[in-house]
């Protein structure tokens, strides 16, 4: 009975293995890859960026160089740079993609495979090199040559100070653009307009004319060949010198040669600090780089109002840096005193830097007349006295009272705060 009720399986019932095909697939179609940014398609032969942060994230060049990204993409995520964006084949179907690989980690014993990295990855590119890739072929190659004897400015570190620009408060002509802040050694300076012919620099009221602002940038250009910006103590008494000027009109020059010691050039510094605050020229405080005294020569001070100064002039910012908007004011107010050596002084540096040459000879008649009242008064007027004081004091001529800069010297030496005062609405209030 048990082998009557026995099962049997037919043969065609078994299961069959599925039959191996004969032919490959059609291969998957090749596709461009698609910018993050715009959403535009990445032609096979263009650059292409790719992030190590975010998942399958792409940019053209355009995009990444105007910043232009969407989320999850910042500007600190680390990326790759291909040279040929190429294609990328879309998976076959139910296979996952596989992730890309992930980066090696840094290693400081190998020093051959970090070289090999660097070759292949760019993380964070520097926007100034970027910058002077593309805007190198676009721009106007200037004539002006920066004399080889100009020191290059050092690094420092800039500290804000309020103040408003003679030209900017007077209404004048809408200054050039100004090149980029990064330090460009290798690039050509900034070319601004040139005049057909010599017009006047000042306007009937004073104020300087567009003319007068374009060539006062172009010599700032020749005198700041890096491109940071910003002109030192020392380039300012060396344009000075290149013009003729005497050894003591230099503020900075003359403190300079009245000092003796290690802080000579802190003090000197300090002048034309309190200098260009009495003339109302907005500059930028930077440190010098320097090494710290000995303690011991704090005890040698006599008081202690004299150390808080050495203090402040040791430790804070203390040297005055020009901008070219405050370069242009402060050259104003000089020319202004005296427009015939004014003319002198331009003339020699215009042959001296190279500068619109092809305008010919400055003429005089672009210069006023007559000097600038308010500049002159500024500079060199004092205080009225009475006769009984002159007798008092023998003849001598006082020094100048600058009210700004004695307010700062007194804020030093009581180590507060320096603020602006108008002393004229003090004293009319006190009486």
């Amino acid at each position: 009975m048990a082998d009557e009720d026995e099962l049997t399986i037919p043969l065609e019932a078994a299961v069959t293995p599925a039959p191996i095909p004969t032919q490959l697939a059609a291969p998957a179609p090749k596709q461009l890859y698609e910018c993050n940014g715009c959403s535009n398609k990445i032609p096979d032969h263009r650059a292409r960026i790719l992030c190590h942060n975010c998942t399958d994230y792409h940019l053209c060049t355009n995009c990444y160089l105007i910043k232009q990204y969407t989320r999850p993409h910042v500007d600190f995520h680390p990326t790759m740079i291909h040279k040929k964006s190429g294609f990328f084949v879309l998976d076959a179907f139910g296979f996952t993609p596989r992730p890309p690989p992930a980066l090696p980690p840094p290693s400081k014993s190998n020093p051959a495979s970090q070289q090999n990295i660097r070759d292949i990855e760019v993380p964070t590119a520097d926007w100034s090199v970027l910058w002077n890739l593309v805007k190198g072929p676009l721009r106007k190659k200037s004539q002006k040559v920066a004399p080889k004897d100009i020191t290059p400015p050092q690094p420092i570190d800039l500290i804000d100070m309020t103040g408003m620009g003679m030209s900017g408060a007077n209404g004048a002509g809408t200054l050039p653009p100004s090149p980029p802040h990064s330090v460009d050694p290798d690039g050509s300076a900034p070319a601004y307009p040139m005049p057909a012919k010599w017009e006047p620099l000042f306007a009937a009221d004073s104020t300087p004319t567009p003319i007068f602002i374009s060539l006062m940038s172009t010599i700032f250009s020749c005198l700041d060949p890096l491109h940071t910006g910003y002109l030192d103590p020392e380039t300012y008494s060396m344009f000075l010198d290149t013009q003729g000027y005497q050894w003591n009109a230099s503020v900075w020059k003359n403190a300079l040669a009245s000092e003796a010691g290690e802080n000579h050039k802190d003090v000197a510094d300090l002048e034309f600090s309190i200098y260009l605050a009495d003339l109302s020229i907005p500059h930028k405080l930077g440190v010098r780089s320097k090494s710290t005294p000995p303690p011991e020569t704090y005890a040698e001070l006599k008081s202690p109002v004299e150390a808080r100064v050495k203090n402040h002039i040791k430790l804070d910012a203390n040297m005055p840096m020009l901008s070219r908007q405050s370069f242009i004011d402060l050259s104003a107010i000089e020319y202004l005193v005296s427009p015939t050596k004014a003319h002198e002084y331009l003339q020699k540096a215009l042959s001296e830097y190279g500068v619109w040459t092809d305008l010919g000879e400055l003429p005089r008649n672009v210069l006023p007349k007559i000097s600038l009242h308010k500049a002159s008064q500024i500079k060199y007027t004092a205080p009225k006295k009475d006769e009984s004081e002159d007798k008092e004091t023998g003849g001598l001529t006082l020094p100048i009272r600058l009210n700004g800069g004695a307010k700062k010297v007194q804020a030093l030496m009581e180590k507060e705060e320096f603020h602006e005062v108008d002393l004229t609405q003090t004293s009319q209030k006190s009486e």
